[in-house]
């Protein structure tokens, strides 16, 4: 059986993120500073491109979390919230499919009904992004609820962070654009702070999955660390298991 060690791993897949958004955001500066492209190769880290380091990594982590949803999804199967935890790792593995090809961007549903004068025409998407956050969110209020606390905490913090990341700036990012052009330095530390939320939203999410999978003793043999103990105390249990 795997055995894992949270704080670890986490450390671990935060460093990775930072490091592909410190190279990506140091390239894309010195190709806005000096009309550079690929300046000794960092192109490969382009946090706005399709099928760089980045975006393989941030299409992994989704992909990882996919797969421990999954994990428990089968260990959880016929209880209450089964069937919650198969979706979440179906809404995942089309986000990390969606990070490596980006699929949203090819979307113009929201396109039809907005002005091509307006500054967000070109990423609509987001509004299709928010409106479905928004009904996952109270979708899954009851399966939050039945969550041992810690657990739940971690995942809103996550999400909040992610569709903040995913959203939020997106929203940022076009109206800046639409300001300042493209081209500007403004936009490349927006660009860095959007995909590194997203990053940090996702890592974090896993983080909650690794205490889920040490909590109920499924998939993957998880150490235990503060703090994880305590959540198993009897009534936590029993709420969660009714």
């Amino acid at each position: 059986m795997l055995v894992l060690v949270p704080r670890k791993l986490i450390k671990t897949l935060l460093a990775i993120a930072l490091g592909c958004c410190v190279l990506g955001a140091l390239g894309q500066a010195i190709e806005v500073i000096t009309q550079k492209e690929n300046f000794l190769g960092l192109g490969a880290f382009d946090l706005n491109e399709e099928g760089t380091v980045s975006a393989w990594y941030s299409s992994m982590l989704l992909l990882l979390a996919s797969a421990i949803l999954g994990i428990i999804a089968w260990a959880r199967r016929g209880e209450r919230f089964g069937r919650h935890w198969g979706w979440l790792s179906g809404i995942f593995l089309y986000l990390s499919l969606d990070e490596a090809l980006a699929i949203h961007e090819d979307a113009d549903l929201a396109q039809a009904v907005l002005d091509k004068s307006s500054f967000i025409y070109g990423d609509a998407w987001v509004f299709v992004g928010a409106a479905f956050a928004a009904l996952v969110a109270f979708s899954y209020r009851r399966f939050l609820l039945a969550l041992p606390r810690q657990i739940r905490n971690g995942m809103l913090l996550a999400g909040t962070i992610y569709v903040g990341g995913a959203v939020g700036l997106e929203v940022v990012g076009s109206y800046f654009d639409a300001l300042w052009g493209r081209e500007t330095l403004v936009r490349v530390a927006v660009i860095t702070l959007e995909e590194g939320l997203e990053m940090l939203g996702v890592i974090l999410f896993i983080h909650s999955l690794l205490l889920c999978c040490r909590f109920w003793k499924i998939g993957i043999q998880v150490q235990s660390e503060a703090g994880v103990d305590e959540m198993a105390d009897d009534s936590a249990k029993k709420r969660v298991l009714t």
